[in-house]
């Protein structure tokens, strides 16, 4: 990564550099997977993850605006992204604490999500900045020429699709249950394999095994909901 450097321009009479030295920084941006769209990884690199993640995207922006409007300089980006679609875990965010020792003079930035709209805060995260220099910057709207973002607006969409999709568990076990009774009479190791071949996968978006699929099929039908409700 290019380094990103801001100075004061100051000097002495005689000439001499006064400019003091920019402050280090270290940013973290971290989102969560969303199993269901097979969304489940992200390259550390914060310029590829951000190609690949809008809320990445954001939290860079955002943080490189930041550092460059006090005049610091932005040593290190890191991507996280979260093990749990809908939970802190402490491994995600181990990454800090090697962080800090290749760069123990740094202050930590990070959004600060739960400003905003009650959203959970990341406990694990926000543990491991409160063990050295941190700064938590505001879930602010971002515009620019190239990208807008305001994180209101994408997380209650995010919501609303995930709503629609969990809405969606019976279309998808009638359709499974078709695609296995073509599959008669394999064994349920091989029907799960086939399934997978076929590109389906369960309703929260892993891999059948001969476990799940068993599971699945022993599971009573889930309620169709009521569209006169």
């Amino acid at each position: 990564m290019e380094e990103l450097s801001f100075f004061i321009n100051s000097t002495q009479r005689d000439g001499t550099d006064m400019r003091e030295a920019p402050t280090d920084y270290v940013s973290i941006a971290w989102t969560r997977p969303v199993n269901w769209l097979r969304f489940t990884d992200l390259p550390r690199d914060i310029d590829a993850a951000a190609a690949k993640s809008r809320t990445i995207r954001y939290q860079r922006d955002l943080i490189r605006r930041w550092v460059q409007e006090t005049q610091g300089r932005l040593v290190h980006e890191e991507a996280v992204m979260e093990l749990s679609p809908d939970r802190a875990t402490p491994q995600a965010v181990s990454v800090i604490e090697a962080l800090r020792r290749q760069h123990p003079s740094a202050t930590f930035l990070a959004v600060a999500f739960p400003r905003a709209n009650g959203w959970r805060p990341h406990v694990h995260l926000e543990a491991l900045l409160l063990k050295g220099r941190y700064h938590l910057l505001d879930p602010d709207s971002y515009i620019s020429a190239a990208f807008s973002f305001d994180p209101s607006t994408h997380f209650s969409d995010w919501e609303t699709q995930n709503a629609s999709h969990r809405g969606q568990k019976a279309c998808h076990r009638a359709e499974i249950l078709a695609a296995i009774a073509a599959l008669d009479p394999m064994s349920l190791t091989r029907k799960a394999e086939a399934l997978n071949e076929r590109g389906f996968t369960t309703h929260t978006g892993k891999a059948w095994t001969k476990d799940n699929l068993a599971k699945f099929l022993s599971s009573p039908a889930p309620m169709r909901a009521d569209p006169a409700g």
